[in-house]
């Protein structure tokens, strides 16, 4: 009872400490992915909202080149346009911005003899600008029509980034209602995905702000970081797979090492009953105050040898099981003519079978002369399921009835009997190696649990298969499959 609940508390154990770690690799490889997601789409948004500022920027470049002077474009075609102030080393640098465009204008020279030169270029290309933009309508407000300029150029920027993504644009006013839109208004209003309203966006000095949104955006992040989901997912299957099995494999080997030991429990049993019946005989006859007749002590040797036998007997069956585990060669097959097989199988049970008043009947069907098997085998086979029909008997007069017959090149061999029969719940057990149906506290009947595995081990080993069939307190039938030669 310690060791059964030993036992459980382990497996309970096992179980919970594995469901743990898959629980704890889920939730890594969860939280691995949420987090490279929100790192893909924070830099998808940095992306898209750079390359709108850049955008916004080279537009408003070409209009004040339309509306420049001369001198003024040639400086403004010499200078860095973009969405972010830029510094690059080993250049003197001065930024303005003017008209929501900042414009950043590099010289190689030094800083000392040029800083008025820089100075006076960012001073006549501000005024430029201030007039430019205060005359010209087009830089006041953007017209409906621009909105596809901003677009492709967007769309140019965006693939050049190799970002292969759909949008939609529009232009927000100051009070944050869309002017215009390259697609309905209520349908650019739910989605989710879209630049930021931040000062780099606007366009002008009306403050219109361009807006980008994209209906895909999820669906973009997702398939960037597709080898990552896919990688994981397999990952977390593989490790599932692999620790359900290994559980399996547990449970399997923790069910064997409690067969094995009820089977030791029962083979001490069984080994004990006879050793001590042959050791009580030999002292009886070994004991000078016993005055045996000779009747008598033939009498206790017949004991001991028929305890002798079934010890014997015992111990082959289990030798018999083990190398029929382990054997590479094949079994050694002959023809053998059916009727002679059977009859001397059937003799060798007269004795028992007239101790039980029991009846044993053999029908051949007559296109059934020869099977090709083998002969040691297949006496086995048919010895093991007789010895069981009469031994779990309770009948007056047990019956046992072997039939053969051959369809289709199979020859068919059956076993029945009127004996006890088996609960249905233990049929798929029986061929189990160690198994005995339970009889609860009635041990009159010994046995080892061993005669019908090895019986299936055997049909097995000649190609063939075996099942059986039962009703409780009505009888049992045994069919055997094996391979026909008949002549």
């Amino acid at each position: 009872m310690k060791k059964i609940k030993l036992s459980l508390q382990r497996s309970q154990f096992v179980t919970l400490t594995t469901i743990l770690i898959l629980m704890g690799m889920a939730t890594m490889q969860i939280y691995w992915l949420v987090t490279a997601y929100k790192d893909e789409k924070q830099k998808f948004y940095n992306d898209v909202n750079s390359l709108l500022s850049t955008v916004i920027n080279q537009v408003h470049l070409q209009k004040l080149l339309t509306y420049s002077t001369p001198e003024i474009k040639e400086m403004l075609q010499q200078a860095q346009v973009t969405g972010r102030n830029k510094i690059e080393p080993g250049h003197d640098t001065k930024s303005v911005k003017q008209g929501m465009v900042v414009i950043t204008v590099n010289d190689t020279l030094s800083n000392d003899s040029n800083s008025s030169l820089l100075n006076d270029r960012l001073s006549l290309i501000k005024k430029s600008i201030e007039a430019i933009s205060s005359d010209s309508s087009l830089m006041q407000t953007i017209q409906k029509e621009e909105i596809q300029t901003y677009a492709n150029a967007y769309r140019t920027e965006l693939q050049k980034n190799k970002i292969d993504i759909p949008f939609e644009m529009a232009i927000i006013d100051s009070n944050r209602k869309i002017s215009y839109c390259t697609c309905d208004t209520n349908v650019f209003k739910h989605f989710a995905y879209r630049t930021s309203m931040d000062d780099s966006k606007i366009l002008n000095f009306r403050k219109q702000v361009m807006v980008a949104a994209f209906p895909k955006a999820m669906a973009y992040i997702i398939k960037q970081i597709a080898a990552l989901l896919i990688g994981s997912i397999i990952l977390l299957v593989t490790g599932c797979i692999s620790f359900s099995y290994l559980i399996s494999l547990f449970f399997r080997h923790q069910k064997l090492a409690e067969i094995r030991e009820q089977f030791i429990n029962n083979m001490t049993h069984e080994l004990k009953t006879p050793v001590s019946s042959v050791g009580v005989a030999l002292e009886l006859l070994l004991d000078e105050r016993n005055d045996y007749t000779e009747n008598k002590k033939k009498q206790i040797l017949h004991i001991a040898q028929k305890e002798l036998i079934r010890l014997n007997t015992l111990i082959e069956t289990t030798l018999k099981i083990a190398a029929a585990g382990r054997r590479n060669n094949e079994p050694d097959m002959e023809l053998l003519e059916v009727t002679p097989l059977l009859d001397e199988i059937k003799m060798s049970f007269l004795p028992l079978a007239e101790k039980n008043n029991a009846i044993i009947n053999i029908f051949t069907a007559a296109n059934v002369r020869f099977i090709k098997t083998d002969k040691i085998y297949f006496t086995s086979i048919l010895q093991n399921l007789i010895e069981n029909a009469l031994k779990y008997n309770t009948k007056p007069a047990p019956h046992v009835t072997i039939k053969v017959e051959e369809r289709k090149k199979t020859a068919i061999i059956t076993v029945e009997d009127n004996g006890i029969g088996i609960e249905p719940k233990y049929l798929d057990k029986i061929f189990d190696k160690f198994f005995r149906v339970p009889s609860g506290d009635i041990h009159d009947k010994k046995g080892s649990g061993l005669g019908l595995n090895y019986v299936k081990t055997l049909v097995e080993q000649l190609g063939g298969t075996i099942d059986v069939k039962s009703i409780l307190k009505e009888g049992t039938i045994f069919t055997i499959h094996l391979p026909s030669e008949n002549q």
